[in-house]
């Protein structure tokens, strides 16, 4: 039975939630790739001591766009012979080919060389999906050191010209109506624990060990620091406890916690996690007598108090999966005689 209770909690969040993150990206252009060769010497240089520029200006554009931070960019440290111009059967070929073993978005090749003391450069940038391209020529004086400022110049050139490629395929994307909610509870973790609770001090002589349910969220769940809201619920009684009555307990604890999660792997990470909020419970004394199927209630009792909860443990990672296995101390603080337990659980989360 108790099973049933814990995978109908568990299954249908982890569910849902899982299906909405997957709609929401639909509505997202995927991040996309640009790979770059080593620009070709052009055929008709002779002199090649200036050969390493076919491998700087490349490498200074992937640089650039690596830190535009809108594209993933892979270098190829080869050159390719094949040019890519044109539209021949064989150039769409090829490009389609290396599209495919890459999974690029855009290919970009060149060549360089001197040319009667100056530097000749040519670019070409082939967009994959949108079937187009754009040459970049550039014809500079300056060499050695004085270069900076024209490898710069290019960079950013390759920049623009993939950025406006970029923005003509995002007119193609109708933006979620609710992306913007989605951008607010991303890396949210939506979880629930499932533990044994030890009652400690008076309150173990009347009242039975048990299971407890622990419902939370965690805020920024895949950083060093997050902030979660966790509820804590069990029900008990003194059965087989010798006593005058038989009593029951209803407990519901909250807390609002700082959690601190310091990584040892891309897979598992530590939590330690202290929070305080409010206690609410509710004890029953029933009469214990067996002459009457009716059992009336002695005496009820409600109260609100503060409420301490400090948990540790492990946190393993798998996609968006999550999964917890710790321990912790919870107290509250009652008005007459404090409650205190000890718990171990395990816990199964979906991060956002």
């Amino acid at each position: 039975m108790m099973k049933k209770i814990i995978l109908s909690l568990i299954i249908p969040p982890v569910m849902f939630c899982h299906a909405y993150t997957q709609e929401i990206k639909k509505a997202e252009p995927p991040r996309e790739r640009a790979v770059i060769y080593n620009f070709k010497i052009k055929n008709q240089i002779k002199n090649r001591d200036f050969e390493y520029y076919t491998v700087i200006i490349p490498q200074a554009i992937a640089k650039t766009l690596q830190k535009s931070n809108k594209l993933t960019v892979m270098r190829i440290p080869d050159r390719l012979d094949a040019s890519l111009e044109g539209d021949s059967k064989e150039n769409i070929k090829l490009i389609k080919d290396l599209a495919k073993k890459y999974t690029a978005d855009y290919i970009i090749t060149g060549s360089c060389g001197l040319v009667e003391g100056k530097l000749v450069v040519d670019i070409h940038i082939n967009n994959v999906k949108g079937k187009n391209s754009a040459d970049i020529n550039k014809v500079s004086e300056e060499t050695g050191a004085l270069l900076k400022d024209t490898i710069d110049d290019l960079a950013s050139v390759v920049e623009f010209k993939i950025a406006k490629f970029q923005k003509e395929k995002r007119l193609d994307y109708e933006p979620s109506p609710v992306i913007g909610f989605y951008n607010i509870i991303k890396d949210t973790t939506f979880g629930i624990d499932i533990g044994k609770y030890y009652l400690k001090g008076g309150w173990s002589d009347i009242l039975n060990d048990g299971y407890y349910i622990r419902p939370n969220i965690l805020f920024n769940s895949r950083g060093t620091v997050g902030i979660s809201a966790n509820l804590d619920y069990f029900s008990t009684g003194n059965k087989g406890k010798y006593a005058f009555a038989n009593s029951s307990l209803q407990f519901f604890g909250t807390t609002g916690s700082i959690n601190w999660m310091p990584k040892f792997s891309n897979y598992f990470s530590m939590s330690i996690a202290p929070g305080f909020g409010a206690a609410f419970s509710k004890i029953d004394i029933k009469s214990a007598s067996d002459l009457t199927p009716f059992r009336r209630n002695l005496a009820r009792a409600k109260s609100t108090d503060p409420y301490l909860d400090v948990t540790a443990g492990i946190i393993m990672n798998i996609s968006n999966i999550q999964l917890k296995f710790g321990s912790s101390y919870k107290r509250a603080f009652m008005k007459g005689k404090d409650l205190e337990m000890y718990t171990v659980s395990a816990g199964l989360g979906y991060t956002i």
